[in-house]
């Protein structure tokens, strides 16, 4: 369990998977700023801000 109040951005990648899901959860209890990085074919996230990228693809990834 994360304290909460954390004055904190996070970029969390596999965030539709189970690690992943539950780090998000975590982070977003704790009042974390919470960015997932999904790929198209995932599903997105239901908490949470999340951005549909490919990480072969690094100038997507910039933006």
């Amino acid at each position: 369990m994360l304290n909460q109040n954390l004055d904190l951005k996070a970029l969390v990648t596999g965030a539709s998977g189970f690690i992943g899901g539950r780090l998000r959860d975590e982070l977003l209890d704790a009042g974390a700023d919470v960015v997932a990085i999904v790929r198209a074919s995932s599903p997105k996230p239901k908490r949470g801000r999340s951005v549909v990228a490919d990480y072969a693809d690094l100038a997507g990834l910039t933006q």
